[in-house]
This record gives structure tokens, C-alpha cells and sequence, in this order.
């Protein structure tokens, strides 16, 4: 029977899904010693394609290897069908990793921001070949699967790509040591900058002030020291550094943050007097400079920032009682 091979009857990619390795058993052989057709719900363990393998159905042998390749690392597509002249049958079947072959030039041309794309295909050669034999489907041909690292042409383009578009950078609770990267004021689109529970030490790099669009700051509990620079600041919301040593006195340029809502400094070193200027954060609601070192009376002033919930001044060195003028921070829901 003469047949012919069509390409690309189906060019969905075939997931596996987590359960797919479910049902699994050992092949079983006849009384002649031959083995039977395979079916995928009968396979109970693990199961490595080979030559000569029967299958009852296709879909049996596209079942069973796509689950074989969960295993090894990567999911399958059906690549191409060979069907029969006489019928239009589907007589043979090839499956083949989804990273087989090579994208079109075009492919790279897709995207009209000038941002690179990313190699989805990238000549893997895994694959199993079936045909069918009377009823049944034998394995006919295999290639294995060979790892790989998927990168794109140009490690600096995709560095810039990424820089571009990242919007949220969270390194919070791992084992990151020594100093936050300059680099950093690339990523230009970054959002919210959290580095909270890590052992970082030095300075916040003033660089990270000239981000256009970052909001959020958490650096809280590592071991930041030194000063803090007054260009870290710029158009943030939200700015946590507790738990850390730096030292110094608070920058006057803190009274530039007009859209600032919440400033968290406590248990640094800070010394010397709360700086005036801080009333221009007329939006603020948390101010929390507990466990300083900072000195002289109570600020009064702080009684114009209205909008505050919560203020905490504890652990300090001041030396004056509340002022009664607190007493117009009507909004006011927690005083330490």
C-alpha cells in the first residue's frame, strides 16, 4: 500500500497534565511470548519507549510518550501524519518534541516596539515514530531528548528587554549578600522594588532615585548602612527601611516626597532632630521612626500631616511630652 506523508496536521503543542503517569503497569507478553498491544490507562509505572512497542491506538502511543516526556522535561506535539492513498487513513504518526525545528526569520520581525523575541524552537531532535500494522500501532522509529539551555541570540538584547518591561522585582527572604546593583536604574519601568529579609549591605545606590516610575521601596531588615542618600528619593508611595543601620540624620529632601504614604524607618541609627520638611507629605498616613536614635522635643509640626493613621516615635531619645496639638490628628488609630 502506497502512502504519503502530510505535514502539519495538527500543530497544537500537547501538554501533559499532572496526572498523566497515573495507570501506568508493566507490559504484559502472551503465551507465546508477544508482546501485547499497549494501552495507556493499563500502565502503572515508569515507561520508556523502545522499538517494537504496540500500541492499540495512536492516541494510546501520543498518551504514553507525552507522559514519558513530562518526565525528561519537556511536553510534545504531533509533528506530522502519514495517511494512505487509497483511503486518506491515517496509517503513521510522528510526535515530536515542541521545540523541534527552527522559527521563521519573520518570527523575529513580529514586534513593532523593537523588543526582541524569545527562540521557541530551537532544532531539538526528540521524537517517536508509528505506524499502524493491521489494527495496531508500532513503534517504528525514536530519537532522545537532549536538554537544553534556551537563550536568545543576543544576552544584552534580552537584558534590555527585560529592563524595559519588568514592573515588580521581588527578592524578599533569600541569601542575597553585598550591595544592591547601579544597574538598577535601567529598569526603567519598575514599579515595586522589594528586598526585604536578605543580608544586603552598603547604601542604596542613588541611582535608583532617577526610576521614573517607582512607587514602592522595601528594603527592610537586611544590614544597609552608611547614610541615606537624599537622591533615593522620588515619586514613591511607600518607602520601608526598618530594621537596618543606617545612620546619619534624616535627609531634609524627605519633604520633596508629596505623593509618599507611608515612611517606615524604625530601628536604624538615625540621630539628631525630625526634619521639618517632612509636613510637606501632606498625603501621608504611616510615619514610623520608633527605635532611632533621634533627639530633641516631639516635632509639633507633625500634627499638620491630618491624614495620619498611625504614628510611632517610641524608643527614641526626645525629651518633651506629646504635644497637645496631636490632638487635631483626628484620623490618628495607633500612637507609640
Amino acid at each position: 500500500m502506497e502512502d504519503t506523508f502530510s505535514g502539519g496536521i495538527l500543530e497544537e503543542e500537547f501538554v501533559i497534565e499532572e496526572n498523566s503517569m497515573d495507570g501506568f503497569t508493566d507490559l504484559e507478553f502472551s503465551e507465546k511470548g508477544k508482546v501485547q498491544p499497549i494501552k495507556s490507562s493499563s500502565i502503572m509505572g515508569p515507561w520508556e519507549p523502545c522499538i517494537s512497542l504496540v500500541f492499540e491506538e495512536w492516541e494510546d502511543a501520543m498518551s504514553c510518550y507525552g507522559a514519558y516526556a513530562k518526565t525528561k522535561g519537556f511536553s510534545i506535539r504531533i509533528n506530522r501524519t502519514r495517511r494512505s492513498l487509497k483511503d486518506k487513513s491515517v496509517i503513521g504518526a510522528e510526535f515530536s518534541c515542541y521545540r523541534e525545528g527552527f522559527c521563521r526569520p519573520s518570527y523575529h520581525k513580529k514586534r513593532k516596539n523593537g523588543t526582541p523575541c524569545y527562540e521557541t524552537m530551537i532544532g531539538c531532535k526528540a521524537m517517536l515514530s508509528i505506524r499502524r500494522d493491521d489494527e495496531k500501532w508500532v513503534v517504528e522509529a525514536m530519537c532522545g531528548h537532549t536538554p537544553s539551555v534556551i537563550i536568545m541570540d543576543d544576552d544584552k538584547a534580552m537584558a534590555n528587554a527585560i529592563a524595559q518591561r519588568l514592573r515588580f522585582l521581588l527578592l524578599n527572604y533569600n541569601f542575597l549578600i553585598g550591595t544592591l546593583p547601579s544597574a538598577l536604574s535601567n529598569y526603567s519601568s519598575l514599579l515595586h522594588l522589594s528586598t526585604e529579609g536578605n543580608s544586603l549591605s552598603s547604601v542604596v545606590p542613588s541611582s535608583i532615585g532617577a526610576l521614573p516610575h517607582l512607587r514602592v521601596i522595601f528594603h527592610s531588615h537586611n544590614n544597609l548602612s552608611d547614610s541615606l542618600p537624599s537622591s533615593v528619593f522620588c515619586n514613591i508611595t511607600e518607602f520601608d527601611i526598618l530594621g537596618n543601620s543606617f545612620s546619619g540624620s534624616i535627609p531634609d529632601s524627605i519633604g520633596s516626597l508629596s505623593r509618599l504614604e507611608e515612611l517606615k524607618m524604625s530601628n536604624n541609627m538615625f540621630d539628631g532632630v525630625v526634619p521639618v520638611g517632612i509636613t510637606n507629605c501632606s498625603l501621608l498616613r504611616v510615619l514610623d521612626l520608633q527605635g532611632n536614635r533621634l533627639t530633641g522635643g516631639i516635632p509639633a509640626f507633625i500634627s499638620e500631616l491630618r491624614g495620619l493613621t498611625a504614628l510611632l516615635l517610641g524608643g527614641n531619645g526626645f525629651s518633651s511630652s506629646i504635644p497637645s496639638s496631636y490632638g487635631n490628628l483626628t484620623a490618628l488609630e495607633t500612637l507609640g
